[in-house]
């Protein structure tokens, strides 16, 4: 009877141990927070998001920091640039989304108008500031004339001396970022089709009131995970000015978010339409910012920057493959934003040559690159991916050189010629940290807390089920040290089909036999 009894309770248990442990799988618990999200993050025409994404509210600062040039003169004759940094100068930076297209297959093609208005109260000077540095009309019409006979050379630069164009000039900041009609190319026009497609020359000339090409990105629709990621910009899936198809990969997003409900990822990448190339950020810290919203920070990192001969991905960035530039350092001549318009020799890097060779930085008087300044970083909210702080930081620089028979050319050293550096700034504020707040984390957050206590729930099953096994084996050992004792003192009995009440009885006899004095143990 006892060995049915124990027999049964095993099977009890085996089966609400299998019980438990079999709907451990069937607890999704991570279903809450991947529906909320689903929920107010996929890209629809009335979703959540939608109108964040169409017209972001975010305020966005572009700021520059331009390089006054203190000693032309003497650099035309071989001296090295002395050059003062100043700004920033800073514009409010509006995006909108225009020219969109749903398309069949989850994704959504736009094209995205920026629009920007300087706001003097963020700025350490005036659109009225003179700067002097380098003419970019000289600098560019020199590369196009490198490799022309010396008689065309000659008339160019006559062609030059004409309007009074040498190697430095000094216009407004307005008119260096913006544009100016510049009196050389005016003269020349009339050979525009040769290599000059316009007269009006800036370093952002094309950049305000336009869109810089039509994006095609995943809605989320279809895989969550793929939410914003870049499938096609201008209507093609890789790029074709770089030497390699790696270089020309086209990865990850626009800038304004990445894929949601990844809140561990180390990687994330964006692609940046100003220099023709995605760029890779990696997880290093965690900040918090108002409203104490939980950010995980992305940064830079020195070993993406090294050219080919330290990083062999980078081969594809050497245009040609057999002319690497140094380290940190990256030729944009043929991106077509860099020149806005004019492909002008205008080389790439971060602000004050950080991560370049100690050669390139030595070449001018005046820098002091530091990570802490001159790095870029983005700051991610891990549930929704949101890009709620960035300050994301380049420096533009001109090449030059001397050519031959071209006489706005003498003196100068060869050099990448620092001519100003930008921070494009994203800083959340408290209206709209406690709008994101109310519309988007509190909801996730909810959902993020039922997500624990279903987790809470599993790990409770796991620990019955877990519990419920020990048992058994627990009840089977005893069961067998019962039944094995059992044995041994039954090899004296007659009826053996009860060993354990028979053994109990036998020992209750022989205590009662010699307790009534007799001198027999048998019963």
């Amino acid at each position: 009877m006892c060995k049915k009894k124990i027999k049964i309770c095993m099977v009890s248990f085996i089966l609400l141990a299998a019980i438990a442990g079999s709907m451990v799988p069937l607890i999704d618990y991570s279903y809450p927070v991947n529906q909320a999200i689903k929920k107010l993050l996929v890209l629809a025409e009335y979703s959540m998001t939608y109108d964040l994404w169409k017209d972001i509210p975010l305020p966005i600062f572009l700021q520059f920091y331009i390089f006054n040039v203190e000693n032309p003169e003497e650099v035309m004759n071989g001296s090295k640039p002395i050059l003062t940094q100043t700004g920033p100068y800073t514009y409010r930076e509006r995006r909108l989304k225009v020219n969109i297209t749903w398309n069949q297959n989850g994704t959504i093609s736009y094209r995205q108008i920026r629009k920007y208005t300087f706001d003097p109260e963020m700025s350490a000077g005036n659109e009225t500031d003179l700067i002097t540095t380098i003419n970019p009309v000289v600098a560019l019409i020199a590369q196009k004339m490198k490799w022309m006979p010396s008689d065309i050379k000659k008339y160019f630069s006559n062609l030059l001396n004409v309007t009074n164009e040498e190697m430095f000039m000094t216009r407004p900041v307005k008119e260096l970022l913006w544009g100016y009609d510049d009196p050389a190319l005016i003269r020349i026009k009339f050979l525009r089709r040769f290599f000059l497609d316009k007269t009006f020359i800036g370093y952002y000339t094309q950049r305000n009131y336009s869109d810089d090409g039509v994006y095609t990105i995943y809605t989320g629709a279809t895989d969550i995970q793929l939410l914003g990621l870049i499938t096609r910009y201008n209507g093609q899936s890789a790029l074709d000015i770089w030497s390699t198809p790696w270089a020309n990969m086209i990865n990850g997003t626009d800038g304004l978010w990445s894929p949601p409900a990844n809140p561990n990822k180390q990687e994330v990448s964006m692609f940046n339409s100003d220099i023709c190339r995605s760029e890779r950020f990696y997880y290093t810290k965690k900040v918090t910012i108002c409203q104490n919203i939980n950010l995980r920070r992305f940064e830079y990192k020195k070993f993406d920057f090294l050219n080919a001969v330290h990083n062999r991905d980078n081969l594809g960035f050497c245009v040609p493959q057999t002319h690497c530039l140094p380290s940190g350092l990256l030729n944009v001549t043929n991106c077509p934003r860099s020149g806005n318009g004019f492909s002008m020799p205008v080389i790439e890097s971060l602000p004050h040559f950080l991560y370049a060779t100690p050669k390139t930085i030595d070449s001018v008087v005046g820098l002091n690159p530091n990570e802490a300044e001159h790095t870029s970083y983005v700051d991610i909210e891990p549930w929704t991916g949101f890009f709620l702080q960035t300050s994301k930081k380049l420096q533009i620089n001109i090449f030059t050189e001397q050519v031959s028979d071209f006489k706005q050319t003498d003196g100068i050293k060869t050099s990448y010629f620092p001519i100003f550096w930008l921070n494009e700034k994203t800083a959340i504020n408290e209206i709209h940290a406690g709008m994101l707040t109310e519309s988007l984390f509190t909801p996730i957050e909810k959902a993020e807390k039922l997500k624990e206590k279903l987790l809470m729930i599993k790990y409770l099953l796991m620990s019955l089920s877990s519990f419920l096994i020990l048992l058994t084996v627990a009840v089977w050992v005893l069961d067998s040290f019962i039944c094995h004792h059992g044995k041994k003192d039954n090899i004296h009995h007659e009826d053996p089909s009860t060993p354990c009440l028979k053994t109990s009885s036998i020992t209750y006899n022989k205590v009662k036999v010699l307790s009534d004095g007799y001198q027999r143990l048998t019963t």
